[in-house]
């Protein structure tokens, strides 16, 4: 399970970063990229991942890794990265639950749901307020 949960993981991200999954195992660095790898970083460590799989997963070097594990309360502060953050570990949550496999196309398209469904309570929210 650990060998094909860093996919999920990933592919996850990917789906609430909008950075290609393939993109985010690369050594790019722009923004976007940074970003997806920064939030992946996190949940990687969250699932029990250490510092050097980290590092062979995202294609950064572990100084790297280091930076955005020890970096992200703050970034918490930043509304988009943390509404990015619980989303994927909602999404990653109910996977677990329901003992998904999210490789299969099913799966990928249940999870664009789910962010869809949040995207739904955030307009409702701005219209009632």
């Amino acid at each position: 399970m650990q060998d094909s949960l860093f996919y999920n993981i990933v592919d996850i991200v990917s789906i609430y970063s909008g950075v290609d999954s393939e993109e985010i195992m690369t050594p790019k660095k722009s923004r976007p990229v940074t970003k997806a790898k920064r939030l992946a970083s996190n949940i990687l460590k969250q699932y029990g991942y250490g510092a050097t799989e980290i590092s062979l997963i995202l294609n950064i070097d572990r100084k790297s890794v280091y930076d955005y594990v020890q970096t992200h309360e703050d970034w918490m502060d930043n509304s988009s990265y943390k509404k990015s953050y619980l989303s994927c570990i909602s999404a990653l949550d109910e996977l677990d639950e329901s003992g998904l496999n999210l490789k299969s196309e099913v799966d990928k398209l249940k999870i664009k749901v789910l962010k869809l469904e949040d995207m739904y309570e955030h307009i409702k929210q701005l219209i009632l307020s």
